[in-house]
């Protein structure tokens, strides 16, 4: 009776609850604070109270924290953004970013670094639940991405203090589904604690792709820009950034970003980048210690590059690649272990390059 009742509660927040037009925006002072409030003549906030009503977005604090939904919601932080307008009017508006590194998060790139307005700074909550929650683990954002596309309205930033070695991160292996699968997302809509939305939440029953561009008819508000789209496995399917459902009609969806496109684009714009990011180390810094070594890349490894990725094992996902015949690669020795999916024989080994940050097979390396 129970699940009725609360299937029933969620169908009426459907037909009650519109689409929203516009992002819900947060008074400056408020910048870097957990709980957000909206003033009302900023606008959105109906939305706000609106989306705190709305029964399918589940708030994650409900579940145990031995559940598998709680634990996979680990690494979602909301993005917080003190942005100036044309106008020159300053105001924080929110996103949704997930870890994917220890020390990197995927968005949109409307969010960072945005289109009309600037991005002045950034701030990501991790672990937000609740409102009355205080404190909340928060850490500064770099808001000049790594890699950022704005056809595919993604932006990958780093995070100060690796906050993925407490809350994990998630392994981007592209997953394609069928139309009318069931999927999830994790995110904060309208900056409340973190929310899972899994009821009527489904790809898109015509045509789920075109090109790079994913369908889907997920309930999401502004703030939900930059969640991850997930399968009923926890396997990532795409990049939400777009509104466009309507309750009216069976044939509107929402806008997502092929995960596939994303992750290939990071792949590429990593490998030619790589020589750029960041000036060399001065000499005097690299030299070898009994922790550190020096290694290089030979010149006949296979495409001519290796991928750095974010964990030790081939199930993490590329963060980056270092070119054949690069030398200077920092290899801390004592990082060395056998990689967490057995899928290879050789030790992985955590690397820094010219600014690069992540795990490679020691096989792959000469020193």
């Amino acid at each position: 009776m129970v699940s009725v009742i609360r299937q029933t509660v969620a169908m009426a927040a459907i037909i009650l609850c519109a689409p929203v037009s516009a992002d819900i925006v947060f008074p400056a002072n408020q910048f870097g604070r957990a709980d957000l409030r909206p003033k009302q003549s900023l606008g959105g906030h109906s939305d706000f109270i609106r989306s705190q009503k709305n029964a399918v977005f589940e708030p994650i604090s409900e579940f145990n924290k031995s559940d598998e939904f709680r634990k996979k919601s680990s690494p979602v932080g909301r993005l917080s953004l003190l942005v100036r307008s044309e106008k020159g009017e300053e105001n924080v508006a929110t996103c949704t970013a997930t870890l994917i590194a220890e020390d990197r998060v995927l968005t949109n790139y409307h969010c960072i670094p945005g289109f009309s307005s600037k991005v002045l700074k950034a701030v990501i909550h991790f672990g937000y639940l609740r409102q009355d929650q205080d404190p909340v683990a928060v850490y500064n954002v770099n808001i000049n991405p790594l890699v950022a596309d704005a056809t595919l309205d993604f932006a990958l930033l780093s995070v100060e203090g690796s906050p993925g070695n407490k809350f994990g991160y998630v392994n981007l292996q592209p997953r394609q589904v069928v139309p009318n699968a069931s999927l999830l997302i994790y995110h904060h809509p309208a900056g409340l604690p973190l929310r899972l939305t899994r009821f009527r939440c489904k790809a898109y029953a015509g045509q789920t792709y075109s090109g790079t561009t994913f369908r889907h008819r997920c309930d999401t508000l502004g703030g939900s820009s930059g969640s991850l789209i997930y399968d009923n496995n926890h396997a990532v399917v795409a990049l939400h950034h777009s509104g466009g459902l309507t309750n009216d009609s069976a044939s509107s969806f929402n806008l997502g970003t092929d995960i596939a496109a994303v992750v290939k684009k990071i792949e590429e714009s990593s490998q030619q980048k790589a020589p750029n990011k960041v000036a060399p180390v001065a000499k005097s810094q690299q030299q070898p210690s009994a922790r550190v070594v020096l290694a290089r890349v030979p010149n006949n490894v296979s495409q001519n590059k290796m991928n750095v990725r974010a964990g030790p094992g081939l199930s993490h996902a590329v963060v980056g690649a270092i070119p054949g015949g690069s030398a200077d690669v920092r290899l801390f020795i004592d990082s060395c272990r056998q990689a967490d999916d057995g899928r290879t024989r050789k030790p992985w080994c955590k690397i820094n390059w010219q600014g690069l940050t992540g795990w490679t097979s020691s096989g792959g390396l000469r020193w």
